[in-house]
């Protein structure tokens, strides 16, 4: 009896061996948001495409240390600078790259073939980064920013590359940004007139100014 046991207890050892080995591993891709360590350095115009590029640019430099990403974080850079940019809606988060196309394509965004634009998110081998610019209508011209680059050894050393050639292009996805007018007075600093303070008021087709007449709006001429 025991002899039999022991017969079964080593297949059951050899069963889990050779499961250990052929079976594939289960790959966990977390989700990670580091946008309040970014660079506010940057300017936001309403214009998706350019927004979303105005924040990965500005972030030239940083290492995965300094942002405090904890796992490979091309697609977690990619979703920050669209969070940033207010453009979440067009490029959904997540924190794998194939993911992450599929969320942006069922987000309204298209695959392009041809003509590469600023802002277009392009898709390497496991990679992921954001159009910087073209020089012409194919896939192959264009280059791109991003995040978790560069030749280091760790995902804490590695960092937004300046705008590079990445290697081959596997796809070019184009997000359905909204794109929103940013009120003019928004990006003007606040003047100080001092604690008293008088002005005119011009209405520049009668010629005539707003003035006070007795608690009451009236025109005054010059």
């Amino acid at each position: 009896m025991k002899y039999g046991k022991k017969i079964v207890s080593v297949c059951f050892g050899l069963a889990l061996f050779m499961t250990g080995i052929f079976c594939p591993q289960m790959q966990v891709s977390a989700t990670q948001s580091r946008k309040d360590n970014f660079s506010t350095d940057y300017t936001i115009t309403g214009i998706g495409a350019q927004d979303i590029l105005n924040v990965a640019v500005a972030q030239t430099g940083k290492t995965g240390k300094q942002l405090g990403y904890t796992e490979e974080w091309c697609a977690d850079f990619v979703s920050d600078c669209a969070d940033l940019a207010g453009q979440s809606a067009a490029v959904p988060r997540y924190g794998q790259v194939t993911g992450l196309k599929s969320r942006i394509i069922s987000a309204g965004g298209k695959v392009i073939t041809s003509s590469p634009q600023p802002g277009d998110i392009v898709f390497y081998k496991g990679h992921v980064e954001i159009v910087y610019s073209a020089s012409g209508t194919s896939l192959s011209s264009l280059k791109s920013v991003g995040g978790n680059t560069s030749s280091a050894s760790t995902l804490y050393t590695r960092k937004v590359s300046l705008p590079h050639y990445c290697g081959t292009v596997l796809s070019v996805v184009r997000p359905a940004y909204h794109n929103q007018p940013v009120e003019w007075y928004k990006k003007q600093e606040p003047a100080d007139f001092g604690e008293v303070f008088y002005g005119k008021i011009r209405n520049h087709i009668s010629g005539w100014y707003l003035t006070n007449d007795n608690g009451n709006a009236a025109g005054m001429g010059e």
